[in-house]
C-alpha cells in the first residue's frame, strides 16, 4: 500500500476529480484526495494525498495558494472564464497602471466573494455547476475569503496579468468578472 504526497502538474483542460480518478486507477490506491480543487482551464500544481495520507490534506486545503492570472478587459461570459458563452461586451475605459493598482487595493485583506455558478460547490449534494448546466436557478452565498497581495505583472490596455495570493475559497474567476 503506497501512502504519501504527490504534486502533479496539473495540465490544461483536466478537472482536479480526473486527475485523481487516473492516479487512483494506475496505481491501484483505494483512496486519493487533493489539496483544493483547480478550474479545468487552470494549469499548475495539484497535490495529491494517496491512502492513510489524505488526512493531512486539510493542511494543503487551509493553506494560502498562490495564482497567475490574465484577466481579458471588455468581455463576460457565463462561466467568467475563456469557456463560457460570451454575455456582455463592454468598451474598455482607459486605464493607466495607477488606476489599476488603486483599484485592486480594496481587494486586498478579508473580502467577501460570492463564487461562481459554474463551480465544483455542494448543493443539495451535488456540484453547482450541474444546476447550470441545466439552466435551473440556485442561490449561492457569499463567503470571507482572504487575499494577501495582488501584484501586476503587465497591463497592456486591454490584458492585465497578475499573481494573486489568497486562501481557502477564493475563485480567480469571480474576482476577474468583479
Amino acid at each position: 500500500m503506497h501512502n504519501g504526497i504527490i504534486a502533479i502538474d496539473k495540465p490544461l483542460s483536466l478537472t482536479s476529480s480526473k486527475v485523481v480518478s487516473v492516479i487512483k486507477k494506475k496505481f491501484n490506491l483505494s483512496k486519493v484526495g487533493h489539496g483544493g480543487t483547480l478550474d479545468p482551464l487552470a494549469t499548475g500544481v495539484l497535490l495529491l494525498f494517496l491512502n492513510r495520507a489524505t488526512k493531512f490534506s486539510v493542511f494543503s486545503l487551509n493553506s494560502e495558494k498562490e495564482y497567475k492570472a490574465l484577466i481579458t478587459f471588455g468581455q463576460s461570459t457565463s462561466t467568467f472564464d475563456a469557456e463560457g458563452d460570451i454575455v456582455e461586451t463592454k468598451s474598455i475605459p482607459e486605464l493607466s497602471y495607477e488606476d489599476i493598482k488603486n483599484s485592486l487595493s480594496k481587494y486586498i485583506g478579508i473580502i467577501d466573494q460570492t463564487p461562481p455558478i459554474f463551480s465544483a460547490i455542494k448543493i443539495k449534494g451535488k456540484p453547482s455547476y450541474y444546476y447550470a448546466r441545466k439552466n435551473i436557478k440556485v442561490e449561492l452565498s457569499s463567503k470571507k475569503v482572504y487575499v494577501e497581495s495582488i501584484d501586476i505583472l503587465n497591463w497592456d490596455g486591454r490584458n492585465l496579468e497578475l499573481k494573486i495570493v489568497a486562501g481557502k475559497g477564493f475563485y480567480v474567476r469571480t474576482f476577474a468578472d468583479e
